[in-house]
């Protein structure tokens, strides 16, 4: 069970680095990229974000080349994010429910709901790019 627990964690870190240590071996004539976005930050500050779909993005970035394989991945820092990050707390209400701290006052009339970018990525010109509605 603890196992599967762990599944419900944020990953705080972002790398950068070459993969290693594969069996077998990756073909030479394997060359891209594979991108996926995916709900990576399941709390703000020890503030649980109880659904993965309004945990915020995390573009993850596989590259082959030359039959070598480099993983990267970066939180999608859109401007709830940033926030939410500088405030240590949840900032916003998402569209799958959560409230942001206070009273209900505060949540009543508050229509605002964070753009989470954590199910699509495309590249627009050079760039990988999550759609973005803020």
């Amino acid at each position: 069970m603890n196992d599967w627990q762990g599944g419900n964690q944020s990953l705080k870190e972002e790398f950068d680095y070459s993969v290693s240590g594969i069996e077998g071996e990756i073909p030479a004539a394997l060359t891209g990229t594979l991108f996926r976005n995916i709900p990576a930050m399941l709390d703000v500050n020890g503030h649980e974000v109880p659904r993965p779909f309004d945990a915020d993005g995390m573009i993850c970035k596989a590259t082959f080349k030359d039959g070598q394989a480099h993983f990267r991945n970066r939180y999608v820092r859109t401007p709830g994010y940033c926030k939410e990050r500088e405030k240590g707390k949840i900032a916003y209400r998402d569209v799958f429910g959560i409230e942001k701290a206070g009273s209900w006052m505060a949540n009543a009339f508050d229509f605002r709901l964070k753009n989470v970018a954590n199910t699509n990525v495309y590249y627009w010109g050079d760039k990988p790019m999550a759609p973005l509605t803020d």
